[in-house]
């Protein structure tokens, strides 16, 4: 009899969403970030359980468009003009894993303005998007090296000053609601955060089955490939590669579609090298190699989180 695989959905994009942000110290926990603000918002607004998990769920896949650490890094600092392409990348990757459909337009839009908006803030979309978008904002104003109490208040007298422009004042008193505490703030920036929401968080404990691993593993195949043309179909190659050389050895069905998803996420912890490092045409020089070498790490630490993949990260 087969042994069943199955990981907490919570825990899996939670660990994948943290990859993401391996990338510069300056994006450290930033999706994180903005998923706790959402929930807490969320929270405030007594949002269902189903909707409270479906708005976190995007926070924390909400950059999943932006493919290099350059593009991350020009994002968070505001400095791209056109920041919607990445939302369109995002909704087109996430709409090939049938249960996070939901989660893929709320990306779509999350950087589009209030005020180039014709919706009613009731429709659920739109209302879970301006949320996201400010819960963004608010994250990126936070300046890394001031202590978060001497600067919240100006963070939120700024967030004020684009009432009705970028955002709804429905949504800004929401925000207002949810960090009318100093726990908010201090939970916000602390060094626990990843531990409070995988334990605390809105998920429903709800378990996905290797079928659904495997569509999650595909989807940052993708992310892994599509940064570079070096690696436009690696990941694939030694997925398939993987997957064939598994059934030659006699490897049961289980196995085998486990070396198909080790295959397709065994470089995920390319997410922190830079462009610059990967694209380049020449030989790389002894630092750019050691950079280049910590992939590996990241990769195990990844997936090593992800509670039932252990044995893949081995």
């Amino acid at each position: 009899m087969q042994r069943k695989v199955s990981v907490n959905l919570g825990n899996l994009v939670l660990s994948l969403s943290d990859a993401m942000d391996l990338a510069s110290p300056s994006l450290a926990q930033h999706q994180q970030r903005t998923a706790f603000i959402v929930w807490e918002m969320g929270k405030a607004a007594r949002l269902s359980e189903e909707r409270l998990e479906k708005n976190f769920m995007a926070a924390l896949l909400h950059d999943i468009g932006a493919l290099s650490v350059e593009e991350k890094i020009s994002l968070h600092n505001s400095e791209i003009k056109d920041a919607e392409t990445h939302c369109i990348r995002g909704e087109f990757l996430l709409e090939k894993v049938p249960w996070l459909k939901d989660e893929a337009q709320i990306i779509r839009f999350h950087h589009r303005e209030w005020q180039d908006r014709k919706e009613s803030i009731e429709t659920h979309f739109i209302f879970e998007s301006q949320v996201l978008a400010l819960a963004d904002y608010l994250e990126r104003l936070i300046n890394r090296n001031q202590y978060i109490l001497h600067q919240h208040e100006d963070i939120i007298s700024k967030i004020k000053s684009h009432t009705n422009s970028l955002f709804h004042s429905h949504i800004v008193d929401l925000l207002l609601t949810a960090s009318d505490r100093e726990e908010f703030w201090l939970d916000l920036v602390s060094n626990r955060l990843y531990s409070l929401l995988l334990h605390d968080g809105p998920f429903r404990k709800i378990e996905i089955e290797l079928s659904s691993i495997s569509l999650i593993a595909e989807l940052f195949r993708n992310i892994i490939d599509f940064r570079s043309r070096f690696t436009a179909t690696h990941s694939s190659g030694v997925a398939a590669s993987a997957s064939i050389l598994s059934r030659l050895f006699g490897l049961t069905g289980t196995e085998t579609e486990l070396m198909e998803v080790a295959g397709n996420l065994h470089d995920i912890g390319k997410l922190a090298i830079p462009n610059s490092i990967l694209d380049k045409p020449g030989k790389l020089t002894k630092e750019e190699m050691a950079v280049m070498k910590s992939h590996t790490y990241f990769t195990y630490s990844v997936i090593n989180t992800i509670g039932g993949l252990q044995q893949i990260a081995e």
